[in-house]
């Protein structure tokens, strides 16, 4: 489905879309308050872009906690078969520790903050890397446009 946004702005290109944000040639189109509402930002007025990562790090001391426990069992003479178990649990919980980590992308406009949604890591590097792209894109055009005039 379409964004409904974009297709009232007439003459945008979009150049990537995803959970986080819609990038068109001119304008990036940000979901915020978990994708109830829009921002539309120009991209001639976005002075910085940064990402936020999120994580939830009790995960990896809890892995690390159990990871120690096993090595107690397979090391003590009463652990038994104990170690395997509750290092496959220490590995589950790593797996959950890489699977919780989160990003945002935070655009500086003019002293102010505008954050987007938070997505997966992936999402949040192409769309900061799609966003620095059209930046540069839009910042050649405007200068071939103003040799051209003068």
């Amino acid at each position: 489905m379409p964004d409904p946004i974009m297709a009232a702005l007439t003459g945008e290109r979009i150049t990537l879309s995803n959970s986080l944000a819609t990038v068109a040639t001119t304008c990036v189109v940000v979901r915020t308050s978990g994708g109830r509402s829009n921002s539309i930002v120009s991209l001639s007025r976005i002075t910085g872009i940064q990402t936020l990562r999120t994580s939830v790090p009790g995960l990896l001391v809890i892995a690390s906690g159990l990871f120690l426990v096993a090595a107690a069992a397979h090391y003590s003479k009463d652990g038994g078969q104990a170690d395997l178990p509750i290092a496959l649990l220490g590995l589950a919980f790593v797996i959950g520790y890489l699977g919780s980590r989160r990003a945002a992308i935070v655009f500086l406009v003019d002293g102010e903050t505008i954050e987007t949604v938070s997505g997966g890591l992936r999402e949040a590097a192409a769309l900061a890397r799609a966003v620095r792209l059209a930046i540069k894109e839009l910042e050649e055009d405007s200068s071939e446009t103003s040799a051209v005039a003068s």
